[in-house]
């Protein structure tokens, strides 16, 4: 690798440095796939800096077994679009990569096949989130020569286990597939392989869960002309539901938080808390007691945040955002008042203390 040490203003740095901290949990900017020397694919990453500044980014490069192979830093000038060769830069064996540094740098991999010229695609980076995901097949019919499937990257700090479901309109299908997962490590895998299923029927789709945070990058291709590209559409996705409690506001509290903003788009709650860094854990979102009789009828909401016991907290904290699905809750309003009309909602933080009240208005 010291020979791929300065390229075209790329350092490779094995030590890991500022570039490499906080490279696990949700919210990651990750390159679930890239590339292989003997798979049939040139990789080139397109690298663009938006700002009129110089920027610097890091690329921490895992091999597919989650091993860390170090850090490579690139320094891009004002507005500079760069295109690097994967295997030129990056750790030999280099599978996956999370993105750190500027957020006005943007990269991407353009995937050239090695049979095909002029055939290519290209996917971008991707979030990593804690959170269910479904994918829509492209195409009706699976050939021996055409395949679907995806590339999941466990961006979580514990072993964990990718859930794999088959549904159609809604409906749970054959019995899942559950693949374990260690920590940054990646699978890869088809979708025809797991169900033993070609054909597609109406309606049909995968749902693709996690115990652990994790970056998805859906995948499709075929095997005898070496094509791959980003499966269309997009994987759509769903975001935990709130739960309920007959205990009060203040007795579901359990390990403290700061609510730091809170935003409603339709039944969708989007709340920016602050807590102890490196302090990962469960945190759920609860209405407490029933409906309140008002015009119009109110309910609180809570969260509850439970530190893992075995992790001892540092100094400094951390703020992030996160994102939860009132559906229960609506559909829970619905079938005690049989109507459509709009909802208070009162939040409540670590305290007891009211920090908002929004208002639920279905879409008309």
């Amino acid at each position: 690798m010291s020979g791929k040490s300065i390229l075209f203003g790329v350092v490779l740095i094995i030590a890991t440095l500022a570039f490499g901290a906080g490279s696990v949990g949700e919210g990651l900017r990750v390159i679930p796939h890239l590339p292989s020397e003997s798979g049939g694919f040139v990789g080139t990453l397109v690298i663009n800096n938006q700002s009129r500044l110089e920027k610097k980014v890091g690329l921490i490069c895992y091999s597919i077994e989650g091993k860390e192979l170090g850090v490579v830093e690139l320094s891009l000038g004002e507005q500079e679009l760069k295109l690097v060769d994967v295997h030129e830069v990056l750790p030999e064996g280099t599978s996956h990569a999370v993105l750190t540094g500027s957020k006005r740098v943007n990269l991407s991999v353009l995937y050239q096949s090695s049979s095909m010229l002029d055939a290519n695609s290209c996917a971008g980076e991707v979030l990593s989130q804690q959170a269910d995901i479904k994918v829509i097949p492209s195409f009706e019919n699976q050939s021996d020569d055409y395949w679907e499937g995806a590339a999941v990257v466990n961006t979580g700090d514990k072993e964990g286990v990718i859930m794999i479901d088959l549904m159609a309109d809604g409906i749970l299908g054959p019995p899942g597939r559950a693949l374990p997962i260690k920590p940054m490590e990646k699978i890869v895998f088809t979708f025809s392989s797991l169900f033993n299923q070609k054909r597609r029927f109406q309606g049909e789709y995968y749902q693709i869960s996690s115990d652990q945070p994790f970056a998805f990058l859906g995948l499709a291709g075929t095997k005898n002309h070496k094509l791959l590209w980003p499966v269309a559409p997009n994987p759509v996705q769903q975001y935990k539901g709130n739960a309920f409690s007959q205990l009060s506001v203040r007795d579901l509290q359990v390990d403290p938080y700061s609510i730091e903003k809170l935003s409603l788009s339709e039944e969708i709650l989007t709340v920016s808390l602050q807590y102890p860094d490196g302090c990962s854990g469960a945190l759920n979102l609860f209405m407490s007691g029933g409906f309140m009789e008002s015009m119009p009828v109110q309910a609180n909401l809570t969260l509850q945040r439970v530190k893992d016991p075995d992790q001892d907290c540092p100094e400094g904290s951390v703020v992030e955002d996160r994102v939860f699905d009132l559906t229960p809750l609506i559909q829970s309003y619905r079938s005690n008042y049989g109507s459509e009309e709009g909802i208070l909602l009162n939040i409540y933080d670590y305290q007891g203390e009211r920090v908002e009240q929004l208002k639920y208005q279905p879409a008309k």
